[in-house]
């Protein structure tokens, strides 16, 4: 949908169709826009700037028809304002379904009950409260083939990046 949008824009403005794709082409994404961050031991890792249901819901749908059967594991860090506000907590749960393992760190100020929006997952969604824990139950849980994804609007607690050296460091 962003391409469309961005060549229709480009169209808007005067560029010529043909010129207006072939610079998309080239265009290389954003950073932290299912971002791959590492591809260690046939497990691959991404970083997604996830701030509302449909985009997650959008990027783990796009994931799923890239991977197949492939298993997709989530970790999730509510931060933005309306999601600690549970403003989008009855999309969360369905938003999820692509996913066949999800993690959601809850750490402070959520509004809402996660293992009431979670439950819609059928116990493949865990509630940690701590970082620490998260990446214990995740690297406990991966396997080769995997594709792991960590969506948040922050640093994480730096957990993607320590789950990228943990990895690193069972080979």
């Amino acid at each position: 949908m962003n391409a469309c949008a961005a060549v229709g824009a480009a169209v808007a403005a005067g560029v010529e169709p043909g010129i207006a794709v072939e610079a998309l082409a080239s265009f290389k994404g954003v950073k932290r826009r299912m971002e791959l961050i590492a591809d260690q031991g046939g497990i691959r890792v991404y970083s997604d700037f996830a701030h509302h249901p449909t985009a997650i819901r959008l990027t783990l749908e796009g994931l799923r028809r890239n991977v197949g059967n492939a298993r997709i594991l989530v970790a999730l860090e509510p931060r933005s304002n309306t999601m600690r506000s549970g403003a989008h907590a009855d999309e969360l749960g369905p938003a999820l379904t692509a996913a066949d393992r999800v993690w959601l760190r809850t750490g402070g100020g959520i509004d809402w009950d996660p293992s009431v929006v979670l439950s819609s997952l059928e116990g493949s969604a865990r509630v940690v409260s701590n970082s620490d824990d998260l990446l214990e139950q995740m690297l406990d849980a991966v396997r080769p083939g995997d594709h792991v994804v960590f969506m948040s609007n922050g640093g994480f607690d730096a957990v993607p990046v320590r789950f990228c050296e943990a990895l690193g460091s069972e080979g």
